[in-house]
């Protein structure tokens, strides 16, 4: 029996409505999703400017750690005292940033010592500001003088720990150009090429202006105690082995070559440090 045709228009009515609504709430749907979204990016982009703007001002790069180690200790003051007690006008002495490498092991000498080395950003910034990076990082701690050369360099700069070495040999710097000659006391990063430098370092003992010509360009300067760094053991010269060091790190150097003078620590030199030690 077919149904009256006012009842099938009912139905038919009833249907589109239910379909309509069910449209109705998928927009809203749709666009309620949407507008999380937007406002979930809008937050994320926000999080990340602020986070971007606090790595710039704590200086997390190498080019802002060197403008906060230099706006730190480029300047210390030091007053003089009268026979009253008073204090004179202030002299103030500008200088790049100073490290003090502690070094043990040396020859004669049964106690650390230590020396003071200048950064020189003028010289050579790239390699000043990585060579702040990895000091920051106390990298340098415990590193033995692995290539002795009298008369000519001492070389170090590769970590005890294998694994704290292969992260740091991944960030390869730019060479700087040549500023300053290679000459005694002089710093330089070792290379093995252009644009190679990683964490070795050398330490002229004579003038080598002929490094000057094959692109080494010297970072910083050994401005104290360069007779402790004329006691550096040299009982090894080129003995130990680079890519066992790499490999094995310290373990190796202490079994096969166990009277190699070493870093006890390098840091930055404090303020108050500076003014003792030039008073």
């Amino acid at each position: 029996m077919q149904k009256p045709p006012q009842q099938m228009k009912r139905r038919i009515r009833r249907s589109r409505a239910t379909g309509g609504s069910y449209i109705r709430l998928l927009k809203v749907i749709a666009w309620m999703t949407a507008l999380l979204a937007f406002c979930a990016l809008l937050f994320e982009m926000d999080h990340f400017r602020t986070k971007r703007q606090y790595r710039i001002k704590s200086g997390s790069t190498p080019e802002k750690l060197l403008l906060r180690q230099q706006e730190q200790h480029l300047r210390h003051t030091s007053e003089k005292t009268d026979d009253t007690g008073g204090t004179d006008d202030t002299v103030v002495t500008k200088h790049p940033p100073r490290l003090v490498m502690t070094l043990a092991g040396l020859t004669g000498e049964s106690d650390p010592h230590n020396v003071i080395i200048e950064v020189r950003p003028d010289w050579a910034p790239i390699g000043a500001a990585h060579l702040l990076e990895l000091v920051e990082a106390q990298f340098y701690d415990d590193c033995r003088f692995f290539r002795v050369l009298p008369n000519f360099v001492v070389q170090f700069g590769i970590n005890g720990n294998p694994s704290i070495q292969l992260e740091w040999k991944t960030k390869v710097l730019q060479d700087d150009p040549v500023k300053e000659s290679n000459k005694r006391g002089t710093l330089t990063f070792a290379t093995s090429g252009k644009n190679t430098r990683t964490t070795q370092l050398f330490i002229n003992l004579n003038d080598n202006a002929a490094l000057d010509q094959q692109g080494f360009a010297p970072i910083g300067e050994v401005i104290e105690g360069m007779e402790y760094i004329d006691k550096i053991s040299s009982n090894y010269r080129e003995r130990p082995n680079q890519g066992q060091i790499v490999n094995k790190g310290n373990a190796y150097l202490l079994q096969e070559f166990p009277e190699l003078s070493y870093i006890t620590s390098m840091r930055l030199q404090k303020a108050d440090d500076a003014i003792l030690s030039e008073s």
